[in-house]
């Protein structure tokens, strides 16, 4: 009886290895980090990777605080606007959580004019933690022309206590026709 057990414990493991050996990653599928999409080329930061459309320029800048920004600009639209835009900044070691990150987020968007659709928790591979904040908003273009921008904020801290800010925008109308769905999808967290 007892070498029945040990052996139907053994096709039971042998089964759940076999099952394992195809999943990407073994178990851990739904943490295999996203590929780069047909198209898009992998830009990689100081503590994260995301992929963007191939013919996205990238700038190094500051904001007023002088905190370092990476962006990457589509083409120039019809009314002078870029075309999909991704801003990221990071903050090392920040002190607060999430939920004080999320407070000033709000009050930026208040002061900003922004009207925040949703906020929710959202999967960022490699971040200790992270949310989506998903905002329109009105700006005028180069041409005068007043325009609607959806924007998603997603904040990801990281193992290391890094804050970063990976924002997607987009004339509301072309946020999805540029790609930005696809950009969302590949950040990760390299830290």
């Amino acid at each position: 009886m007892r070498e029945a057990g040990v052996a139907a414990w053994g096709r039971l493991a042998a089964v759940v290895c076999a099952i394992a050996a195809v999943l990407p990653s073994g178990c851990s599928w739904r943490d295999a980090p996203p590929g780069t999409p047909p198209g898009f080329t992998e830009y990689r930061g100081d503590g994260y990777t995301f992929a963007h459309p191939r013919q996205w320029t990238v700038a190094r800048t500051v904001d007023e605080r002088g905190v370092p920004l990476i962006g990457v600009n589509g083409e120039q639209g019809v009314n002078g606007t870029v075309r999909g835009q991704v801003i990221v900044s990071r903050r090392d070691g920040f002190q607060g959580s999430m939920k004080d990150m999320l407070v000033q987020a709000r009050a930026l968007s208040l002061v900003g004019g922004r009207r925040i659709l949703s906020e929710k928790p959202t999967r960022v591979h490699g971040a200790r933690e992270a949310r989506a904040v998903e905002a329109v908003y009105g700006e005028q273009a180069p041409d005068g022309a007043q325009v609607e921008i959806r924007s998603v904020d997603v904040y990801a801290l990281t193992g290391k206590g890094t804050m970063l800010d990976f924002t997607v925008r987009a004339i509301r109308a072309d946020f999805d026709a540029v790609g930005l769905p696809k950009v969302l999808a590949t950040f990760r967290v390299a830290e």
